[in-house]
């Protein structure tokens, strides 16, 4: 579930060089079986030195599947990077609707796609990123709308 089969293909296509101008960086841990050809591998991470790995990137992609809402893609999105997403990707296409471009069995195309339309996909990101702050304001803006209704 964690998509592992897509980031194989992904570092096909870098290595195949049917993406020219794209890199893959993995950060954490992947099945052992796995040999990439292309994908510059870093260990599990997190905190500042995680911020500055994903700071250097342009992309956040994730291939989960059907998950309930992890908090990795939100850490790529604090961090500017607009998301690409699994169309079944669970929870985490709420968020990539707001700042990213789902994919299927289209990965290549939208990775062009996401290239072209990627100013557009950066300000998305920079308006709409996870904030504490916003959900506690919204949280807040909620509870007066309902005390008002109920006229409290």
């Amino acid at each position: 579930m964690k998509g592992f089969p897509v980031y194989e293909k992904l570092d096909n296509l870098i290595a195949d060089r049917e993406l020219e101008g794209f890199e893959f960086w993995l950060i954490g841990r992947w099945p052992k079986n796995l040999k990439w050809r292309s994908a510059k591998t870093f260990p599990p991470t997190r905190g500042e030195k995680l911020a500055s790995l994903l700071r250097q990137c342009h992309l956040y992609i994730t291939a989960s599947l059907w998950e309930p809402c992890g908090m990795h893609h939100v850490e790529g999105a604090q961090c500017g990077l607009p998301l690409i997403y699994h169309a079944d990707g669970g929870g985490i296409v709420e968020a990539g609707e707001k700042y990213g471009m789902a994919y299927r069995d289209n990965l290549k195309e939208v990775l062009l796609e996401a290239r072209e339309q990627y100013p557009l996909l950066r300000q998305k990101v920079l308006h709409n990123m996870p904030s504490g702050d916003r959900m506690c304001f919204e949280y807040f803006r909620v509870i007066q709308q309902l005390m008002a209704e109920k006229n409290f």
